[in-house]
Parts: C-alpha cells; sequence; structure tokens
C-alpha cells in the first residue's frame, strides 16, 4: 500500500493567492477525504520552508485527542487566548472544525480582536452551514476541492504504465487519495463502503436532521443508478414511494454533502431552463462499488468523469439542448463559451451522426469538442469540430487554454472550413474520402485492446463490474480508407497495424 503523497498545485495556489489577507478565513471545502487535510499540512511545511517560525503558527486537528475538552466555541476561545498574540503575523489551522459546536462565532471573535491568517477545513456539509453565512457573510473564501483528477491520479498511481491501462483503473477505482488499487479487491471496496456509509449516513443524516435513513440511502442509490439522465422530482418521488417535498429536501442536503453536483439543462435558442436537471456524482469509484456498473452504465460514467473536470478546471457547467437534441455539456469561462459532446466511440455511421448532429446544429464560432473514450488521438473534422481521445483531454489538452485563445487545432480547422488556402499540419486530404466524407484522421490508436493484448494493470481490482468492454474503434490509414470502419480491416483485408501499402 503506497502512503505517496502528491503536490496539487491548483489548490496550493488558491490558498497561496489569498495569503496574508487578514480580512478573509480560507474555508477549504469538499467531500470527504479528499485531501483536505492534506493540503493543509503541506501548506504549513511551505511555510516552513520559507522560514515561518514555529512559533507563528498554530495547527490544530480537532479530532485529536489532545483536543477532547474543545466542545463549543466558549472552549475554543478560551484555549486560543494565550497562544493567539493581538498583533503581528500569525498562521490558524483548524483541521476538523465541524467537531466545535459554533466554531463559526470563535472564528469571528478571533478576526475582531487578532490579525492572525485562518485556514479551516472540515466536513462540507458543516462548513456550508447557514451559520457561516451569518457570521462570516463577506469575510471568507472558499476553496473547493475535488478528488484526484486523472492527471493527479497518474503521478500518484501511474508506476510509468501508459495513459490507457491507467485510465481504466480510474474509471471503476475513482480518484480518492487514500484508496490504493495495490491494496486488492476486497480491500478497496471495504473502504469505499465506509466512505460511502461515512458521507450518507453521518455527514448527510446529521446536517439534514433525517430520520428515514432507509429512505434517504433509496435516494442517493437512485440518483447513482441515474447519473446524467434527467431527474425530476415528481417522478422520482413516485418511483421512490416518498414525499415530493422529502426529495427535494434530500437533494439539497445531497448537494451540501458534495457527494452529487447539479448541471441545469437550458434550451440554447430561448435561454429557458428544463425543470429536469442532470446530477453527477463527486467520484466514479465510489459510485460503481455502491451500484455496478453494468456495460450500459459506461457512457454515463464517461459523462460524469468529463462533467468532474471541467469543474476542476473553472467552468460554468450546464446541459444544452437545441430543439429535440442535446449537447451534453455547454461551458463558460472569462466571457468565453464551448460546446462538449462526450461518446464512448463512433461504432457505426449512425452514432457518429447522432454525436456531430447537435453541434453541427450550432452556428456560432465557439469551440465544439467531442470525446471519445476508445480513442487516443486529437483530429478536427471538416467543419471545424474538434475530436479527442478522453485521455488526451484529461492530461491536459481542451478547446482553449487558460487565457481562453483557441488552441492552434480549432484555429486552423476554422480557416479550413472557410475555404482558405492555408491548412493545419494535422489536416491533410487523403487521396480517399472517409466512409461519411466528413473527416480526416492523423495518427491514433485504440484506447482499449481486446482482453489478449491488455497490458497487466498492475492488480487493479474489478469492483462489481458487468457487461464488456465496447467493440473497438479501429483507425484506418491513408492506405486503407477504403476498408470497413467497423472492423478495422483494410480493404486488402489486413488490419491496419499489418497493412504494408505506400
Amino acid at each position: 500500500m503506497s502512503h505517496r503523497v502528491i503536490e496539487r498545485p491548483m489548490y496550493m495556489s488558491e490558498l497561496e493567492a489569498f495569503r496574508d489577507d487578514r480580512g478573509h478565513v480560507k474555508v477549504l471545502t469538499g467531500v470527504r477525504r479528499c485531501g483536505k487535510s492534506t493540503l493543509l499540512a503541506q501548506f504549513v511545511e511551505k511555510l516552513r520552508a520559507e522560514g515561518v517560525p514555529d512559533r507563528e503558527m498554530l495547527v490544530m486537528n480537532l479530532e485529536s485527542s489532545d483536543f477532547d475538552g474543545i466542545a463549543d466555541h466558549s472552549d475554543l476561545n478560551a484555549f486560543l487566548r494565550d497562544k493567539v498574540p493581538k498583533k503581528g503575523r500569525f498562521y490558524l489551522f483548524l483541521d476538523e472544525i465541524q467537531r466545535v459546536k459554533d466554531w463559526e462565532r470563535a472564528v469571528n471573535a478571533l478576526m475582531v480582536d487578532s490579525e492572525a491568517d485562518i485556514y479551516v477545513t472540515g466536513s462540507n456539509a458543516h462548513l456550508l452551514s447557514t451559520d457561516l453565512t451569518t457570521y462570516l457573510t463577506g469575510r471568507y473564501v472558499e476553496v473547493k476541492m475535488l478528488p484526484l483528477s486523472f492527471r493527479e491520479y497518474m503521478e500518484l498511481r501511474g508506476n510509468g504504465r501508459g495513459p490507457g491501462d491507467v485510465f481504466r483503473e480510474y474509471f471503476e477505482c475513482g480518484g480518492f487519495p487514500g484508496i490504493d488499487p495495490a491494496m486488492g479487491e476486497r480491500a478497496v471496496s471495504a473502504m469505499l463502503d465506509d466512505l460511502y456509509s461515512s458521507i450518507v449516513f453521518r455527514d448527510m443524516v446529521s446536517r439534514g436532521k433525517v430520520r428515514k435513513t432507509e429512505e434517504l440511502g433509496k435516494m442517493v442509490t437512485y440518483l447513482m443508478l441515474n447519473i446524467g439522465n434527467p431527474i425530476e422530482s415528481t417522478t422520482m418521488a413516485r418511483e421512490l414511494h416518498m414525499n415530493q417535498r422529502t426529495v427535494e429536501r434530500y437533494l439539497t442536503v445531497a448537494q451540501g454533502a458534495c457527494i452529487f453536483y447539479r448541471a441545469d439543462r437550458y434550451d440554447l435558442r430561448s435561454t429557458a431552463l428544463s425543470p429536469t436537471p442532470k446530477y453527477y456524482v463527486v467520484d466514479p469509484g465510489l459510485r460503481n462499488n455502491a451500484v455496478g456498473m453494468a456495460s450500459k452504465d459506461r457512457g454515463r460514467v464517461l459523462e460524469n468523469i468529463v462533467y468532474l473536470e471541467l469543474r476542476r478546471r473553472g467552468y460554468e457547467t450546464i446541459v444544452g439542448k437545441w430543439g429535440s437534441k442535446e449537447v451534453d455539456f455547454v461551458t463558460e469561462k472569462n466571457g468565453r463559451r464551448a460546446y462538449w459532446q462526450v461518446c464512448l466511440g463512433y461504432y457505426d455511421d449512425d452514432t457518429e451522426t447522432r454525436e456531430l448532429t447537435p453541434l453541427r446544429a450550432i452556428k456560432d464560432s465557439n469551440p465544439k469538442t467531442v470525446i471519445l473514450m476508445d480513442y487516443s488521438g486529437d483530429t478536427v473534422t471538416r467543419d471545424g469540430i474538434r475530436e479527442l481521445g478522453v485521455t488526451e483531454f484529461l492530461l491536459g489538452r481542451g478547446p482553449a487554454d487558460e487565457s481562453g485563445r483557441a488552441s492552434k487545432a480549432f484555429r486552423n480547422a476554422r480557416v479550413m472550413a472557410s475555404g482558405s488556402s492555408q491548412r493545419s499540419d494535422r489536416w491533410s486530404d487523403p487521396p480517399h474520402p472517409l466512409p461519411g466524407g466528413t473527416r480526416s484522421q492523423g495518427p491514433a490508436t485504440p484506447l482499449f485492446k481486446p482482453s489478449a493484448e491488455a497490458p497487466s494493470s498492475g492488480g487493479m481490482p474489478h469492483i462489481r463490474t458487468g457487461g464488456v468492454e465496447p467493440p473497438l474503434r479501429f483507425e484506418l490509414r491513408a492506405c486503407c480508407l477504403q476498408g470497413s470502419r467497423t472492423t478495422g480491416l483494410c480493404k486488402g483485408g489486413l488490419a491496419p497495424a499489418d497493412c504494408r501499402r505506400p
């Protein structure tokens, strides 16, 4: 079992941005065990490395027996009275602060009576209480944390393996930092079971004052089975034999505990809000362990992973509708919009048409991307739609960089679509048109390999997974363009890897 930790620079930079801002409490929020306490400890070590002496810092983990005598805000105030100076630089770290009743009042008093730079973490369901906004309105900044991204998971668990192999593991086991597939299937399942119980039957029950825990469990299971599906509270209440107001209250509690995120659906032509939002779970491994993963679930689990990554990157994310067609995600950041479709793969021309049609119906010039799981390339259609393998996307590629400038592939694709003589280095006219006549492709390889060729997963547990791997999408070379994209054979009957035609 690995106890190694990694840097998480995105979150660390957020803490750094507000360092020494004594007018704001830094509140680290997120689902249980996503790495909040570890990030806080790394920040403390960073301060020490920069020369901040221990006498100017106080770190308190309120779960430690050292602080058993601190039950409420009065106890905390009394403990800190002689330890936090009234004047001068001082850093105060309060980990698992939810253990202290009315802790917000103590923190508010510290902001009034001292110049301390204060950082707190704790169970998200408690940190985002109405009490927090009452006592600290306008005086706190929130650093929202998620479990490991795929890029972070590769760094922690990759062990020299390729992205495709590691992604299969991430897809099934998720990205909680403490979940190490090398521990074996039984240990991983037990840890995920414990985490699920802690979130649902401790955080949600206590914060939401839930008495009918069986009903709550049924609702959470329903949402996990229906990630990525439109959810209507009336339908949900009827199918679960529950009161609609109860269902709506539980949905609010679930979002407060950061186990689910809501994505509203809008009509892109009229901006009308649909009454049926979608919900995505905080981690695929938590979901797969709780309800299993049938073959039919794979596309929605992939969609869930992409949604979480878009949130990590700071995009405002909704689901778009264009008439009867749906765009999986519409994102905005710094005033710039992008459109995203998520798909297991183009297994036939009908699938390709279904995925591309909603994007083609939108006539604006904003970036449009299809993310595919069984593909590890980066290509652009003749009408400027980018097709990107999921690992390419998760490891950093996207329609625009952080400044909002469209990528070179998109800029060149738009030039080509407008009829200019300029052309991208990834854009080439094949000697024969592709099936459907829509796309030219660069070098690519299937992400998922047949089981006989699949590399070892390094002891990856297959947690309650049903179904089979999706069909493979074979990428045809220029000499094979008259072959079958479904079977992957060129017109000479050879697989692309075996074809030697010039």
